[in-house]
């Protein structure tokens, strides 16, 4: 039985919770170093959430949402998050588009949401589990700020909720939910299975054409597995979180007709997030939370003083215009 903590939620601590205001002053000192390991994050007056790269007397050097080094003189610090959620996309990214217009973002922050207040709330069993999604939907966050987030807390468990486009032709059968995980990680691994079984056992009482519908299960496109790139794990989400137990689910596909109907509508919002909610708690419960280090051949990424990925690194180099911070 997990411990009683508090709800993390993100409108609470921006709103409803007195801000510990720091007097500005000049005792901030240079940058931190390249490589700084951020510990903790601050939810700075506008909202963003920043991981704390180094404390000064007047503040703190945070990493910005465009992965830069900024000063903040006042916010609510967070040191510790028993699950941590990346709704993927936000802001100007819009994700994959549905054919009537959808844009995967809206159902990855709402469903998100409806994850954060289940487990927070301790409504599916067992004591609440304090919960933080990494970024609100009103602006854009680079992978490596939202991975640094998960190491900064420490999170029993860090998922990024995504929905798919592409696949194959829509059929009757079983839905072609994918799970990805951090290869070198046994808990990621599980994480993942958890997330897989739950959303295919959800999805499936829904009697619609799903992407790729009658696949094996042994078909690629189906079921929790890694991918590996030249430069270790290929998804930046995984990439940037190594040492906290992570992975990716696309419960559906926005580019199916069928499968962007669902996902416009509340009922099946709420089903999504059941699914999602359970297999985060039975992983969080299970103590399975110990992760084995990346090995030798897949060194971090080296980052230019810009902040842009190393040459073939997929993922992370789009636009990005940092949100007020104060």
């Amino acid at each position: 039985m997990l411990t009683l903590l508090a709800v993390v939620a993100l409108l609470a601590l921006a709103c409803s919770t007195d801000p510990v205001v720091r007097a500005a002053g000049d005792h901030a000192g240079s940058p931190p170093p390249v490589g700084t390991v951020p510990r903790g994050v601050v939810v700075t007056p506008t909202g963003v959430i920043a991981p704390i790269l180094a404390r000064f007397p007047g503040g703190y050097w945070v990493r910005t949402p465009c992965y830069g080094i900024a000063q903040v003189h006042a916010g609510h610090e967070i040191d510790h998050a028993d699950v941590v959620l990346d709704p993927g996309h936000g802001g100007p990214e819009k994700g994959a588009v549905g054919p009537t217009g959808l844009q995967e973002r809206e159902p990855n922050f709402a469903i998100a949401t409806l994850v954060q207040r289940r487990l927070a709330g301790g409504t599916l069993g067992g004591a609440g589990v304090s919960v933080l999604l990494d970024h609100p939907d009103s602006y854009f966050v680079k992978l490596h700020t939202r991975g640094e987030i998960a190491v900064a807390l420490q999170p029993r468990a860090f998922v990024a909720i995504h929905h798919n486009s592409g696949g194959g032709p829509p059929q009757r059968g079983t839905p072609s939910s994918e799970t990805f995980y951090q290869y070198a990680s046994p808990a990621s691994k599980v994480l993942a299975q958890y997330l897989w079984n739950e959303a295919v056992a959800a999805l499936s009482t829904y009697d619609i054409e799903w992407t790729g519908g009658d696949e094996p299960l042994d078909a690629p496109g189906r079921g929790p597995r890694s991918r590996v790139g030249e430069h270790g794990d290929y998804y930046g989400i995984l990439r940037y979180s190594a040492g906290v137990p992570a992975a990716i689910i696309e419960a559906s596909f926005t580019s199916n007709p069928a499968e962007e109907a669902l996902q416009r509508s509340a009922p099946y919002r709420a089903v999504e997030a059941d699914a999602i909610s359970r297999a985060i708690l039975r992983f969080v419960e299970s103590g399975t939370n110990v992760d084995t280090p990346a090995p030798p051949d897949a060194p971090p990424t080296t980052l230019s003083p810009n902040g842009t990925e190393a040459p073939g690194i997929a993922g992370d180099d789009d636009p990005c215009t940092d949100p007020p911070l104060e």
